[in-house]
C-alpha cells in the first residue's frame, strides 16, 4: 500500500476510534435501538463496589451505549453480517427464507419442552377440570409462535399436523420482505424438531380435550388460509391485529355464543416497527392493518385509545354500557403474555368487569384466589413459554391441591 494509502486508512481508523468519544463528551448520546434498555451507569452505592469487577463491566457497558453513532454502528454491522455473511447479527433472531424471521427461542424451547408434552396435557386437563368443575366459565388456550403457521417460511414446505399429513392449504399468500437470506438450512432443522414436540402436544390435547381449550393452532391455520395477506408479522414476533381479532372472536363465541359483533371492528392503516428488526440492531417500519373493537354505547375507562394496543400490565376496568348491552357476566380474568396486548383492548368491551395481569407480573401463589374471586378465567401463553407455564406453574400438583383447597368441594 502507497504511503497515501496507509494515510488514509489510519485516519479513517483513527476517526472511528475517537469521533464518538468526543461527540460524547460534548454531550451527544447514543440511543435505543436493539429492543432492549441501554445499560445503566452503576451506582457505586458502597466502597466495596470500587473493588467489584461487575462494576468495571456495567461502566463498561454503559459508556458503550452511550456513545453518539451507536445506533449507526450498530445497524452497519447487523447488514455486513446479513448481507456479507448471510448470518444473523443476534443470536437470538433465526433468519429465514424469503426475508422473514423468527425468534431462536421460540424453536428452541418448543424443540426442548420443560415439561414433556404428555405431561403438560394432562396438567392442563388437571387444571381445567378443578376450575370448570367448581362452575366457571373458562377457557385455556395456546398462542401459536410464527413458526407453527408459517414453516414454509422457514424452509419447511409445510405444517406439522396432530396425526401427521400435510393439510396445508392450498391458496397462495402474498410475500412481504424480499430475497433469500442465509441461515434456512438451520431454521428449517430447528423448526422440524419443534415440530415433533408441536405435533405430541397437539395429538395430546386433541385426545384428552380440556375443558374450556380452546385450539389455537386450528383456529390460526384456519384464519391464515383464508387471509390475503400474512396474519403473523414477518420481521416481528406475534400476529398482526388483524388475525388476533379472528381469534379473539373464537374466544368470544366459546364463552358466550352469539356474543361477537363483527360489526362492532374498525380498521386503520399504521406504521408498526417489528421487535426482531430492534433486535437485530437495524430496527425497519412497514404499514399495517390495526384494528380495534368500538361497540356502540360502550366505554372501557382506563383501556382507551393506544392503551387499547399497549396497555398496562396489571389492571382493573369495569366497563360502562347501556342496559342491557349483552357482556359476559360477573368478573373476568386474563392472564396473558404479549401475544395478548392487543386482546385486552378488543375484550374489554365484551366484558362487565375485567381483571388482567401479565404473567411478568403474575403471582402464582394467588392464583387460586383470583381464580375464586372471579366468573370467568382466560389464560393465554405463548407457545414457547406454554410448557413451563401449564406444565411447571399452574399445572403442578401443589397449584392442583392449592385449587381445591380454595374453591372447596365444588372444584373436585
Amino acid at each position: 500500500m502507497s504511503p497515501t494509502g496507509r494515510l488514509l486508512v489510519a485516519v479513517a481508523f483513527a476517526t472511528v476510534l475517537f469521533v464518538p468519544g468526543v461527540l460524547w463528551l460534548t454531550g451527544f448520546q447514543g440511543e435505543e435501538i436493539e429492543n432492549r434498555d441501554l445499560t445503566q451507569a452503576p451506582a457505586f452505592d458502597s466502597p466495596a463496589d470500587v473493588f467489584d469487577t461487575d462494576t468495571y463491566e456495567q461502566a463498561s457497558a454503559y459508556v458503550v451505549d452511550q456513545l453518539p453513532l451507536r445506533s449507526a454502528l450498530v445497524e452497519a454491522n447487523a447488514k455486513l453480517n446479513l448481507e456479507v455473511f448471510d448470518e444473523s447479527p443476534n443470536p437470538a433472531v433465526t433468519l429465514g427464507a424469503d426475508g422473514w424471521l423468527f425468534l431462536t427461542e421460540a424453536l428452541d424451547n418448543v424443540c426442548e419442552p420443560v415439561v414433556p408434552p404428555d405431561e403438560v396435557a394432562a396438567r392442563m386437563n388437571r387444571l381445567a377440570g378443578i376450575v370448570a368443575g367448581s362452575g366457571r366459565e373458562l377457557v385455556l388456550t395456546i398462542a401459536p409462535d410464527k413458526n407453527a403457521i408459517y414453516p414454509e417460511h422457514l424452509g419447511e414446505g409445510e405444517r406439522s399436523e396432530p396425526g401427521g399429513g400435510d393439510q396445508r392449504g392450498e391458496g397462495e399468500r402474498s410475500e412481504p420482505g424480499g430475497g433469500d437470506q442465509g441461515g434456512e438450512g438451520d431454521a428449517a432443522e430447528k423448526g422440524a424438531c419443534a415440530d415433533e414436540t408441536r405435533s405430541e402436544l397437539r395429538e395430546r390435547l386433541d385426545a384428552v380435550t380440556p375443558p374450556g381449550y380452546v385450539d389455537a393452532y386450528a383456529a390460526m391455520e384456519g384464519i391464515a388460509d383464508a387471509a390475503d395477506r400474512p396474519v403473523y408479522y414477518p420481521h416481528d414476533t406475534h400476529w398482526t391485529t388483524r388475525g388476533l381479532a379472528s381469534f379473539v372472536e373464537q374466544i368470544v363465541e366459546a364463552l358466550q355464543p352469539g356474543l361477537w359483533d363483527p360489526e362492532a371492528l374498525t380498521i386503520r392503516e399504521e406504521p408498526h416497527t417489528g421487535d426482531l428488526t430492534r433486535l437485530l440492531g437495524m430496527p425497519s417500519e412497514l404499514e399495517t392493518q390495526r384494528t380495534f373493537v368500538d361497540r356502540p354505547g360502550v366505554a372501557t375507562p382506563g383501556l382507551e385509545g393506544d392503551e387499547r394496543l399497549r396497555p398496562p400490565s396489571t389492571g382493573e376496568i369495569v366497563t360502562q354500557a347501556p342496559e342491557g348491552t349483552p357482556r359476559l357476566p360477573g368478573r373476568t380474568l386474563v392472564i396473558f403474555d404479549s401475544f395478548f396486548d392487543n386482546a385486552i383492548g378488543m375484550l374489554a368491551p365484551y366484558t362487565t368487569e375485567l381483571t388482567f395481569v401479565r404473567w411478568g407480573q403474575f403471582d402464582e401463589t394467588r392464583f387460586a384466589e383470583l381464580v375464586r374471586d372471579h366468573d370467568v378465567i382466560v389464560i393465554e401463553s405463548a407457545e414457547r413459554n406454554a410448557y413451563e407455564k401449564y406444565g411447571a406453574e399452574l399445572g403442578s400438583e401443589a397449584q392442583a391441591r392449592a385449587l381445591l383447597d380454595v374453591l372447596g368441594a365444588a372444584g373436585s
